[in-house]
C-alpha cells in the first residue's frame, strides 16, 4: 500500500488505539485491518 502526503500524520493515527474521527478515518481503518495480515511492520 502506498500513501502519499504527510506520512507522519498517518503513522501517528495508525498507532493510536482509539477510533480516528478525522477526514482520513476510512484510510486509517483500512490500514489497521491490513496490518494484522503482516508479520512485521516498520515505519
Amino acid at each position: 500500500m502506498l500513501v502519499e502526503g504527510d506520512a507522519l500524520t498517518i503513522i501517528e493515527k495508525v498507532r493510536v488505539t482509539k477510533e480516528d474521527k478525522s477526514n482520513i478515518n476510512t484510510l486509517v481503518k483500512e490500514i489497521k485491518e491490513r496490518i494484522q495480515r503482516f508479520d512485521n511492520i516498520e515505519f
